[in-house]
């Protein structure tokens, strides 16, 4: 078995699966290349709002929320019907899951040109066709429209491949007018808001006591905070420790283009995962934030037992990165994903 074979066979990394299954590794799947620059450049756009660029997100996304722009399977040609092109198209949603469904919109040209006559277009999910009151150009955006299809969606039956069908439908206004009118090779789109870690207060376990009886909030017991020992530990020998090496953050980039992944993580084209190195002092002074088993390991370690080990340095708190990836069937997925980051660090 290959490196990246071990690597994605192993359940201690479900991160690493996740990231190759999203990602087209086999041949003939879709790359960067396959995809309409149109769609590629509406989502980068997102992500730069969104992400700095090195993928750390901005303080006003939203924590947890991630972005799907799903691309039609199959577009029909256009029907011409008096002063009106109209367009079928399809997708499909695959495991689109409606407690985690935030929000979902369809993407298309506000204007659009065939020949030299100007067409001002709308869309429609089929066959419910009375959404047009939702309709809107975003601010400072004149290429795409948006229709909000999100209830529509919710009433669709539950299904692993859910099709969704829309039609667009494009109204000559007269002549090409170059200001206002973009080419017919903008495809629509779907942009799917979704969270992943969206809480449902109905399958909240509620903590009950042996009797059955629901325990009340103010008495569930607390996460604690990290604290020093609270008793006095017999004095140790009060040696002067120069540390030369001392537990530290270090940082490290690693590119996309190493891991072989380039051809369908989008951005950020780096990251940099950091890593703690170093040795940890005799005595643990608060700015470590080390637990008390810590403080207890080195003092067992000086006092007791040279042969226990002192507390190692590692990451204490983590951070969050934002990837803008390519998924196997072709649509584009922005998400963010936790403890990517080492941020701090201590010693345990």
């Amino acid at each position: 078995m290959n490196g990246l074979g071990a690597i994605s066979s192993s359940h201690s990394l479900p991160l690493i699966r996740t990231l190759m299954d999203h990602g087209p590794l086999k041949s003939g799947m879709a790359a960067k290349q396959d995809l309409s620059m149109q769609h590629l450049r509406f989502m980068l756009q997102l992500y730069k709002r969104s992400a700095d660029g090195d993928g750390r997100p901005k303080a006003s996304r939203p924590v947890g929320a991630a972005v799907r722009l799903v691309r039609p399977v199959s577009q029909a040609p256009y029907i011409m019907e008096k002063k009106w092109r109209i367009q079928n198209l399809k997708f499909i949603l695959h495991n689109l899951k409606k407690e985690e469904l935030v929000k979902a919109t369809v993407m298309y040209p506000r204007t659009m040109y065939f020949g030299d006559s100007s067409y001002i277009c709308k869309v429609e999910p089929l066959p419910n066709a009375d959404l047009f009151s939702k309709t809107r150009v975003p601010p400072g955006n004149w290429v795409w429209a948006e229709t909000d299809i999100t209830s529509h969606i919710r009433s669709l039956p539950e299904d692993a491949n859910q099709s969704l069908h829309v039609q667009l439908l494009c109204r000559s206004i007269g002549k090409r007018t170059r200001s206002l009118a973009v080419s017919a090779s903008h495809i629509p789109f779907l942009l799917i808001y979704f969270n992943p870690k969206v809480h449902n207060p109905s399958t909240e376990k509620i903590l009950t006591t042996d009797s059955g009886k629901a325990v009340p909030r103010e008495l569930r017991r607390k996460p604690r905070q990290v604290g020093t020992f609270g008793i006095k530990l017999p004095k140790i020998s009060n040696q002067s420790e120069q540390l030369k090496n001392h537990c530290s953050l270090r940082p490290f980039w690693v590119s996309f283009h190493q891991l072989g992944w380039d051809h369908w993580i989008i951005a950020p084209h780096r990251y940099n995962p950091g890593y703690c190195k170093g040795d940890c002092p005799r005595l643990l002074h608060a700015g470590y934030n080390s637990p008390n088993h810590a403080i207890i390991q080195n003092f067992i370690n000086q006092v007791i037992d040279g042969n226990i080990p002192r507390p190692s340095c590692v990451p204490y708190s983590y951070g969050p990165i934002s990837v803008l990836m390519i998924e196997p069937g072709g649509n584009i997925l922005f998400k963010e994903y936790e403890n990517m980051i080492a941020e701090s660090c201590t010693c345990r």
